[in-house]
C-alpha cells in the first residue's frame, strides 16, 4: 500500500488539515491517527482518499507530526513522520 501526503492546509483557529491519498487501494482499508474531521467532511472511498486535522502545535518545534496508520486486514500499526518543514510547510 502507497500512502501520500496530497496537500496541506492553513485552517482557522490553529488547525492544519492534511489530504492523504492510497496508492490502490480504497481508504476504507485503513484509518490514519491523529485523526479529527471537519464538520460535514468525510472520507471519500470513491477517491481513495482521506483528510485529517491537528492543532497547529501538534507539528512542535521540528515541524514532525507523528502519524499511525492502521491496517484493518492485518492489524497492523505502523508509524511513521510527516516532517513539515521538510516539505516546506510553516508551522508557526
Amino acid at each position: 500500500m502507497q500512502l501520500t501526503l496530497e496537500k496541506v492546509v492553513a485552517l482557522p483557529d490553529g488547525m492544519l488539515g492534511l489530504r492523504f491519498s492510497y496508492g490502490g487501494v480504497s481508504s476504507d482499508c485503513c484509518r490514519i491517527f491523529p485523526f479529527a474531521a471537519l464538520p460535514g467532511s468525510q472520507d471519500d472511498p470513491a477517491a481513495g482518499s482521506t483528510d485529517v486535522v491537528i492543532p497547529r502545535p501538534d507539528a512542535g518545534a521540528n515541524g514532525a507530526i507523528p502519524m499511525h496508520l492502521w491496517i484493518r486486514a492485518t492489524d497492523e500499526k505502523p508509524s511513521s513522520y510527516v516532517d513539515l518543514v521538510g516539505l516546506g510547510v510553516p508551522t508557526s
